[in-house]
């Protein structure tokens, strides 16, 4: 029989696995979704809470909870079926489990912060070795265990929060700190060398951003420093290949940026069709087994994919809208697409109200959220892992000791 001595070592050993394994497995964070259900069904025989009790933190447990549940309820709405009932239930079932996470994370806080740690230093480790092995992506590209554009949006959010805690939480040793900085530096290299370009540019939109509302002067030396670096690297043989990278990103000559043009054209002209023509399909979504169909139905009847295919060398996808926004309005509906921005919203406005009350480290899961939104532009992360760890990662944040505010406020030193 279980009791509260195995329990407590029980919630130690789920925060500890599914932190760790944010870095370095796909199949781990299933396994981590399955170990806080268990602990969530071991914690009610115990009569243990499940929920936070810290009023903030509760509220947005119970409106993730309502968010998965309106989310059931609009795929069992839709005409998709069962396949796509069971689809949700899965993809989006972090919603669920992240508020029974929230009160795990309060009590081994500091567990779970050192296993995101070294789950990163194997992960940027194996990355290295793929390097050295020459087992690169293209064009030299270099991911981890995670697939490349998952591997560099993990990186942008790890290492934006450490920054984030770095500059903000000014009661850390000065040893701690200097090791954070050290270690969100290799992980920002680990980024440029995935050359995952989103990822890259809302990394950096980011972090002037927090400079700008948070230090005038280092948000003017880093536009200075990346200027310089960009004509460095321009100039460099070493470097040319990362400038490119870079440069790519605004060139209107770019079969990829020409194929997401041409995918969110074609999605907001879905999205019109749909208004006009299935307004039903337009607020409940087309499920995810029924898109390509459905896509591919709309565009036979309005051009041809054959033309549209070869203006873009073949990189138009029929199933992904590379962008959040347009991609969760056709799959999963207009009501959950609203349901879940102002989920989102409420966050980011709450934290920010938050910050300008005196708690600066609500600064890093506004950094969070807002890196998350800027490559949500650009890709459909809406349901996919990268959100689950982006959720995983917020919660961490919204449960960091309270520090005190008389001796570490870092907007007061940015601004004076």
């Amino acid at each position: 029989m279980i009791n509260k001595n195995l329990y407590h070592g029980l919630t130690a050993f789920t925060v500890i696995f599914s932190f760790l394994t944010i870095c370095v497995s796909k199949a781990g964070m299933n396994i981590a979704f399955g170990l806080i259900l268990l602990t969530c069904v071991v914690g009610v025989s115990l009569k243990q809470p499940l929920l936070s009790k810290e009023p903030f933190q509760r509220r947005i447990s119970l409106f993730s909870i309502g968010l998965y549940a309106l989310g059931l309820s609009v795929v069992a709405l839709s005409a998709s079926g069962l396949q796509d009932l069971v689809w949700f239930a899965r993809k989006g079932a972090f919603l669920l489990l992240v508020p029974f996470l929230i009160p795990l994370l309060t009590a081994h806080h500091d567990k779970a912060f050192k296993a995101l740690l070294v789950g990163l230093v194997i992960a940027i480790g194996y990355s290295i070795y793929l390097f050295l092995t020459g087992q690169s992506f293209g064009e030299g590209r270099l991911q981890s265990f995670w697939d490349i554009g998952r591997w560099g949006e993990i990186l942008a959010y790890i290492t934006i929060m450490l920054i984030s805690l770095v500059y903000c939480n000014k009661s850390m040793g000065i040893h701690i700190r200097g090791g954070l900085l050290c270690l969100a530096i290799v992980s920002f290299c680990a980024l440029i060398a995935s050359g995952s370009r989103g990822p890259m540019l809302f990394f950096f939109i980011t972090l002037v951003l927090f400079f700008a509302f948070n230090n005038r002067k280092f948000f003017l030396g880093l536009l200075v420093v990346t200027a310089v670096a960009l004509l460095v690297m321009k100039e460099s043989v070493l470097f040319h290949s990362i400038y490119e990278r870079v440069a790519s990103i605004f060139a209107n000559d770019n079969a990829s940026n020409n194929a997401r043009l041409l995918m969110w054209r074609n999605a907001l002209g879905f999205i019109e069709f749909n208004i006009q023509h299935s307004f039903s399909t337009f607020l409940f979504g087309t499920g995810d087994s029924s898109l390509e169909t459905l896509l591919t139905q709309y565009l036979n009847s309005v051009g041809s994919i054959e033309q549209m295919q070869m203006s873009v060398h073949n990189q138009m996808s029929l199933n992904d809208f590379h962008n959040l926004y347009l991609d969760s309005t056709i799959r999963m509906g207009a009501i959950f697409t609203v349901g879940y921005l102002s989920f989102i919203g409420y966050l980011l406005l709450s934290l920010y109200k938050m910050s300008l009350n005196g708690n600066i480290l609500s600064w890093m899961s506004i950094s969070l959220i807002v890196t998350y939104l800027g490559i949500g532009t650009v890709y459909s992360n809406n349901l996919e892992f990268q959100t689950a760890i982006v959720f995983f990662l917020l919660a961490l944040c919204i449960t960091w000791p309270k520090l005190d505010t008389s001796t570490t406020d870092c907007k007061k030193e940015g601004t004076e």
